[in-house]
């Protein structure tokens, strides 16, 4: 984001998605809207071909735009497999379909 749109564009991307997270969850509870509405981990992790400093490099984007709670971790958890170092933001889901 940072270099199609320099620091201050992925500032207010960043500033963006987290209000709409907010957003949304301000709507279902109010709502009370039964969608499975959750704030969840998000990974990203490296591609074999990647390096750590890649990550770094992410992660201090991150900080750049405001996300300071961004942190990197080892290994993504609970899975079969070791995903080695990965980058964990803050994240939401919740599923459209449910009534």
């Amino acid at each position: 984001m940072e270099k199609l749109h320099g620091k201050e564009g992925a500032h207010i991307a960043a500033e963006s998605h987290t209000a709409a997270i907010n957003i949304v969850q301000a709507i279902v509870n109010e709502e009370k809207i039964e969608c499975d509405f959750k704030k969840l981990d998000g990974f990203l992790f490296l591609d074999s071909t990647d390096t750590k400093e890649s990550l770094d490099d992410e992660l201090e984007a991150t900080h750049r735009a405001g996300i300071k709670s961004t942190e990197i971790i080892s290994k993504v958890p609970n899975l079969s497999f070791d995903t080695g170092p990965c980058l964990l933001p803050n994240q939401a889901q919740f599923h459209p379909l449910i009534s």
